[in-house]
């Protein structure tokens, strides 16, 4: 037990908390069905931590107040001791209120400026020490490239 904690301790336990998303940029769109998009994403990401995975990344994307879907990421292993740029997917299910075409007319840079964001994800170890993440109401326009 002890050396779990000294493993997670060596990686740094204050350096997760400077783990942090420098930019995004979207690569792709895909329309899966009606109620489906799976989006490709190009991001920065400053990780002065040992390497780690995040997966069980997921949340809600919310415009004024609207929901407009909730999201998945697929698992992301970041590089230690890096500031990388890394592809991601991310697989939006469109609220009950939402439409594709809705979506698309939000992909103009000032409403997406205006989008936030909730993040719940969980960061490994390579030695297998987890911990779950929650961040709420993350300005979209504070990293997107447009």
């Amino acid at each position: 037990m002890i050396l779990l904690l000294l493993t997670l301790c060596v990686c740094g336990c204050s350096k997760f908390r400077q783990i942090r998303p420098l930019s995004a940029r979207v690569v792709s769109i895909m329309p899966e069905g009606f109620r489906t998009l799976n989006i490709m994403l190009e991001t920065e990401i400053d990780n002065p931590a040992c390497q780690l995975t995040l997966y069980d990344v997921g949340g809600q994307i919310v415009n004024s107040g609207t929901i407009i879907g909730s999201y998945a990421v697929d698992p992301v292993i970041l590089k230690a001791k890096s500031l990388d740029k890394y592809h991601v997917r991310l697989v939006l299910t469109l609220s009950k209120e939402m439409t594709i075409f809705g979506v698309m007319s939000l992909l103009n840079a000032d409403v997406i400026k205006k989008c936030t964001i909730d993040v719940e994800a969980r960061v490994a170890l390579k030695s297998g020490i987890s911990k779950r993440f929650v961040y709420k109401d993350i300005p979209i326009g504070n990293y997107m490239n447009f």
